[in-house]
């Protein structure tokens, strides 16, 4: 034989088999069965065609039972949606709770910020107002910054020292009153190790 039979021989193998496979599987149901090939007689005949009968039973012959179920289902699947549909609103009503909660801290949030950002600002002037005061004290003899010192508040005193030389400092609290040197001594260690 020629090769160009042999391959048209091989082509027309392979299309009979392709078919015979959709056959089968149209005669087991696997695939649908197009519209076209039920028109056609002979095929028609050789095909399942379970689904026209399924489609020609009338709903009459349904029976009382079977409606009468369905009608329960209806009945049970409404009070689900209805019970659904509850649930629904109360998760709406919760989550509208939440996000109002949710501002109302976040506007918290926003205050104590603001409130910080304050702080540090006001610290931040303190602290350069210290480094001042430091600066001039350190100018001075110990005792005569000694006798002015005393007149201040022990946290006003700790914030200058802490912006002195160790030895200013040192020589300011040897010109104080020894009782208010140790109390304000004794706040410094409790600043120093916050």
């Amino acid at each position: 034989m020629k090769k160009g039979t042999q391959i048209l021989i091989l082509v027309f193998l392979i299309l009979v088999i392709m078919g015979g496979g959709y056959f089968f599987l149209t005669k087991m149901e696997i695939l649908p069965v197009p519209a076209f090939l039920k028109s056609i007689p002979i095929v028609s005949s050789h095909l399942s065609l379970d689904t026209s009968e399924e489609e020609s039973e009338a709903p009459e012959e349904k029976t009382i039972d079977e409606i009468d179920q369905l009608k329960i289902e209806l009945t049970e699947k409404n009070n689900e949606i209805q019970k659904l549909n509850t649930e629904l609103k109360a998760l709406q009503k919760e989550l509208v709770e939440n996000q109002d909660e949710q501002a109302v801290l976040e506007q918290q949030v926003i205050e104590l910020q603001q409130e910080v950002d304050k702080a540090k600002i006001m610290r931040s002037n303190k602290e350069d107002t210290y480094k001042n005061l430091a600066e001039y004290y350190a100018l001075m003899k110990a005792k005569d910054a000694a006798e002015i010192m005393v007149r201040l508040d022990d946290e006003d005193i700790i914030g200058i020292f802490n912006q002195m030389k160790s030895e200013y400092t040192a020589s300011i609290l040897q010109n104080m009153n020894k009782d208010r040197a140790a109390v304000i001594s004794k706040k410094m260690l409790v600043s120093s190790t916050i």
